[in-house]
């Protein structure tokens, strides 16, 4: 019995270590969850102002309306029964185009406009031809004015297909802006991967 009256207090100390831990734990899990949160917040407008930053560097090479889009169907991959829209999610042109970029928010779009993702995730990049195109898109380029357009494959992240549209309502783009609206797209797909 000596023996085990010498272990109670070892016991009664380690309870109330345990006990103390606990209570820090608890103390300490929200304090270190919002932490967290306010990390990622930081981290997320550090990606938008960079994606930002991108749009204004593709001005530079003849982009007049640069959107990032996200093709998706309501929260899962592709799949037969389910409508497939695309939205853009960020978005750079002149302020008299602007108020068409509304009109793309969850847009169901239709077999010609699948395919053309599909082309584009297999070739990685795609120089829209608006001059024969009688599809979906081809009619929207036609209605906004848009006379040349170069769109680059970003990667699928959390079930969202990503591509940037870089477009002109001028003159076509040159093979060095077609170039750089690829390296741009580098930029744009790194910072999406981060979120």
């Amino acid at each position: 019995t000596t023996e085990l009256s010498g272990i109670e207090p070892l016991v009664a100390g380690f309870t109330a270590m345990l006990a103390a831990a606990g209570a820090l734990l608890k103390w300490c899990g929200p304090w270190m969850e919002a932490r967290r949160k306010k990390r990622g917040a930081i981290d997320g407008f550090n990606s938008l102002r960079v994606i930002c930053q991108a749009f204004d560097r593709a001005a530079n090479f003849g982009a007049e309306r640069v959107i990032l889009f996200g093709a998706h169907n309501s929260g899962g991959l592709p799949r037969a029964g389910s409508p497939f829209y695309t939205t853009p999610f960020q978005w750079r042109m002149p302020p008299d185009k602007e108020v068409a970029i509304q009109d793309f928010q969850n847009l169901l779009i239709d077999e010609s406009y699948i395919q053309f993702l599909l082309d584009l995730m297999r070739s990685g990049s795609h120089h829209f031809n608006t001059s024969e195109a009688d599809s979906m898109l081809g009619r929207i380029y036609a209605a906004e004015g848009v006379t040349d357009s170069f769109k680059v494959y970003l990667g699928i992240h959390n079930c969202t297909f990503f591509y940037v549209s870089f477009a002109t309502y001028g003159e076509k783009f040159s093979d060095n802006s077609l170039t750089h609206f690829r390296l741009i797209a580098g930029t744009i797909a790194n910072e999406i991967k981060k979120s």
